[in-house]
């Protein structure tokens, strides 16, 4: 008599942390290798492969973990495959939650190509990976920060998706065709226009976007008239953030002095 196998329940999850164009390749990079990994193999059910394009300090944005957690928590799957647990969380709490989770369902993990059976005798090790990981992102934050303080320091403008110019290696280059529209813009909106008005004129001239077509829509016109770049200044940061794992931002205070 043959004997019957029992085939596993497997599910893989893949994060990166933007939707830049590089990370996109990574993305697809990630979820081909678990495709094929997981279809071919006879021993599997491939349940599901899950993915996000956002940081990992946060869930409520990112479905694709938040139903990972569903499959888990609902006893769908046996085995749970990832290129690292940090792609699950970046926030200490989170992973230390997920990987009880993992525990408490008798889930095999797949880490990097490795099966680890005992994770509940390694919950410790796990558990300290986890604020490494927080560590490791709130170390990046900070320098990130630095960087962009001292740039503004020595005078460096960050304007590369500004409508008018372009930003060569922190040579900042007019771009003539927009040039002409964001005057037109203005001097439009000094004759009187709304940004509504000046919004249809733009799509009825067919004028080109940043993007590269001819829809104008009025807050990107708003955002036209009202950026403070288009004077000759540039004030930054304009927002702050004190927890890097709400990530909200508040608004900083700016007093601008004239001396006559």
């Amino acid at each position: 008599m043959e004997e019957m196998i029992i085939k596993k329940r497997v599910a893989a999850y893949c994060r990166v942390s933007s939707k830049l164009d590089e990370q996109k390749s990574s993305i697809q990079i990630q979820i081909d290798y678990f495709q094929k990994l997981l279809i071919k193999n006879s021993e599997y059910i491939l349940v599901d492969i899950l993915y996000d394009t956002c940081s990992g300090l946060r869930t409520h944005n990112r479905p694709g973990y938040l139903k990972l957690k569903s499959l888990i928590e609902n006893d769908e799957i046996d085995i749970f495959f990832c290129k690292s647990l940090s792609r699950a969380s970046r926030d200490t709490l989170e992973l230390i939650k997920f990987t009880r989770l993992l525990i408490d369902k008798n889930i095999i993990l797949n880490e990097g190509g490795r099966f680890i059976y005992d994770l509940g005798k390694r919950r410790f090790e796990y558990e300290l990976l986890a604020a490494f990981y927080q560590y490791e992102i709130e170390v990046k934050s900070d320098a990130l920060k630095w960087a962009y303080k001292i740039g503004f320091e020595r005078g460096d403008v960050y304007m590369t998706t500004l409508y008018g110019y372009k930003s060569v290696k922190n040579n900042i280059m007019v771009i003539d065709y927009e040039a002409i529209i964001v005057k037109e813009a203005y001097n439009l909106y000094l004759d009187g226009k709304s940004d509504y008005e000046i919004a249809r004129i733009f799509e009825e001239q067919k004028y080109l976007n940043k993007s590269g077509n001819v829809d104008w829509s009025y807050r990107r016109i708003r955002d036209m008239l009202t950026n403070l770049k288009y004077t000759g200044d540039s004030i930054g940061p304009k927002t702050y953030s004190t927890n890097i794992i709400s990530g909200k931002r508040y608004e900083r205070m700016i007093v601008l002095i004239s001396t006559m």
